[in-house]
């Protein structure tokens, strides 16, 4: 096309009435604005695809965290077979023994819903029994009597023995 029919065209496109004007682009502006929803709808739908993806995978991790946690809950047992206190030594003497299926830990000792001793860190494997000592600071001692002593997991299981000490 050369120079001259541009500017004819130009001068053209000048004078005609705006209501030609709109016929002329009304194919160009229905493909605009279909265009421009096309873009919003996808926009919006990977939106809403990545929260529920994001908002699936936490309930996902903290389901399995459950379950796993439940379970190590039913396979873990303990049983505190002898518990002794000499008031003089100041030392606490459980012997542990793990009944349950899985390794556990011993991390901490509570004496009448009182923590004595944590980070203890004595493993237990299926089966296997061990002694925890804990000393206990000069100036405690326990009254005669009853006393509840509680052995406490890394998962947080308590088990709980009874210690007697005579008068």
């Amino acid at each position: 096309m050369d120079f001259y029919a541009m500017l004819l065209k130009r001068v053209y496109y000048n004078f005609i009435s705006a209501r030609q004007r709109l016929q002329l682009m009304a194919g160009q502006v229905n493909v605009v604005s279909a265009m421009l929803l096309c873009a919003i709808v996808v926009t919006l739908g990977v939106s809403v695809c990545l929260w529920a993806y994001g908002t699936l995978e936490a309930s996902k991790r903290s389901l399995a965290w459950e379950i796993s946690y439940l379970e190590r809950s039913v396979l873990t047992k303990l049983a505190l077979e002898d518990v002794w206190f000499c008031n003089e030594t100041g030392e606490l003497r459980v012997f542990v023994t793990n009944v349950g299926e899985l390794e556990a830990t011993v991390d901490a000792v509570i004496v009448d819903g009182r923590l004595w001793a944590s980070g203890l860190g004595v493993t237990l494997g299926p089966l296997e029994g061990r002694w925890v000592n804990v000393t206990f600071p000069d100036w405690f001692t326990l009254r005669p009597g009853l006393h509840e002593v509680a052995v406490v997991t890394e998962d947080g299981l308590k088990f709980r023995g009874v210690v007697v000490v005579g008068g």
